[in-house]
């Protein structure tokens, strides 16, 4: 099964294009066809749906990765207006930094601090436990970066970078990253249809 990929910022794009994202999508026997960053959502919207499609013309199923930033998962739908039978929508629920800060994983690895611990620091405790339910979960994980690590480049972009060197999804501990993993697995046990079938499925 060929699957693309279309996300709205270079932190969606990092992890997308990243070593072990790439064995994973091999592993469940998908072929990348590759991904397209619209650089914001301004330009995710159903006008330039069909250019995307057609810059991913080989791919059977194509994945769009956008923040629902303070929108409801209806209104992200109703902006967009995917294909149901070409795209599937993958939305986290605030911000995709919330893919990294639930990752117990690396983040005990690259800061020796897991949010759940973070949680309980005196000027933490009134942090949600649900990270997804962080207005902008960047914050808490640029204050960890600047607090426990020598990294100096502590943007979105810098610290991105740093965590996809080693970042699983699958370890990720939020519903939005398991609803992506999910829905890999699912795509990844379709049968293609005909070429003639794809170009029907995009007049859609």
């Amino acid at each position: 099964m060929v699957v693309g990929f279309i996300c709205e910022g270079q932190t969606e794009e990092k992890i997308l294009k990243s070593p072990n994202f790439q064995f994973f999508l091999k592993s469940l026997g998908i072929i990348y066809q590759g991904t397209i960053n619209t650089k914001g959502n301004g330009r995710l919207l159903p006008k330039f749906l069909d250019i995307y499609n057609k810059r991913l013309k080989d791919a059977w199923k194509i994945f769009i990765i956008t923040d629902s930033d303070k929108n409801t998962i209806a209104e992200v739908y109703e902006r967009i207006k995917p294909n149901k039978n070409l795209h599937i929508l993958i939305i986290p629920v605030k911000k995709v930094e919330s893919w990294f800060l639930s990752n117990d994983d690396v983040m005990r690895d690259l800061t020796g601090v897991i949010y759940s611990e973070y949680r309980t620091q005196k000027d933490n405790q009134n942090l949600p436990e649900n990270i997804e339910e962080l207005g902008n979960p960047y914050h808490q994980l640029k204050d960890i970066f600047k607090n426990n690590t020598e990294l100096i480049n502590t943007s979105k972009l810098g610290i991105a970078t740093e965590i996809t060197k080693q970042f699983n999804i699958q370890n990720s501990n939020c519903d939005s990253a398991h609803y992506f993993i999910e829905k890999l697995q699912e795509v990844s046990k379709l049968k293609p249809t005909s070429k003639k079938k794809r170009k029907k499925t995009l007049k859609e």
